[in-house]
């Protein structure tokens, strides 16, 4: 496989996965939270942090995108840069669960998964390049 095609899949997952992120954020957390009659300021703050979280993974998918289609560059240092947002993304969740919120690992089985794939494309896309 290619680097070109391995930036082509990454960049893909990686915005279907912000979509389902804001998506799913939406309809069963916002809902949950509503219907525990949740203040206006707890629903806004979560819905930020979704939105926020969405749009982080679809800049990062769209950057994979341009860079295997060679539309922009990232020389050096800078190709590490997409991966290491996924990555830091990955390691926080881990540190939460660790933090004493084991609980939400049975919620998150299928994406996590996902993200692992996702940051072993990255990085062998990464390594077929040089």
């Amino acid at each position: 496989m290619s680097a070109k095609l391995l930036k082509r899949i990454a960049g893909i997952v990686l915005i279907v996965m912000s979509i389902a992120h804001v998506i799913y954020g939406e309809v069963m957390h916002i809902t949950a939270l509503k219907s525990m009659a949740a203040d206006d300021f707890l629903i806004g703050s979560y819905r930020a942090m979704s939105l926020q979280g969405g749009l982080l993974l679809a800049a990062v998918g769209i950057v994979e995108l341009l860079s295997a289609e060679r539309v922009i560059s990232l020389p050096g240092f800078t190709a590490f840069i997409p991966l290491g947002i996924v990555s830091i993304n990955l390691i926080a969740f881990a540190v939460i669960i660790a933090a004493g919120y084991r609980h939400l690992l049975q919620y998150s089985i299928p994406q996590l998964p996902v993200f692992i794939i996702i940051i072993g494309i990255q990085a062998w896309s990464l390594r077929k390049a040089r």
